[in-house]
């Protein structure tokens, strides 16, 4: 194993291109890698395992042109008490990676 999976441990990963439940039990958010973005909207983040509040984070994603699409990271390092949910505003059309444990 190498330096850097000891210090932070194994992320999992899932895509996610509608709302959806990252996970379903308390964890931790790494962070998103936004990897395309067809039609902008606003992506909001619960503390949840379903789309109601606590809201962790509300986060607008413009449209990008075509072949301009390339990843972009954000990183949170933080940890979620119930469980991670995406929820997608009515306009987003995205596809994002989550790496979280």
């Amino acid at each position: 194993m190498s330096t850097i999976n000891q210090a932070l441990g194994s992320f999992k990963f899932k895509n996610v291109t509608a709302d959806t439940s990252v996970k379903n039990q308390p964890g931790y958010l790494h962070g998103i890698t936004i990897n395309a973005v067809t039609t902008g909207g606003v992506l909001t983040l619960y503390n949840n395992t379903s789309e109601s509040a606590p809201a962790i984070a509300a986060i607008n994603l413009a449209t990008r042109a075509a072949g301009a699409n390339v990843p972009q990271f954000l990183q949170f390092d933080i940890e979620f008490s119930t469980g991670l949910y995406a929820g997608f505003d009515a306009t987003l059309a995205a596809d994002l990676t989550f790496s979280y444990k």
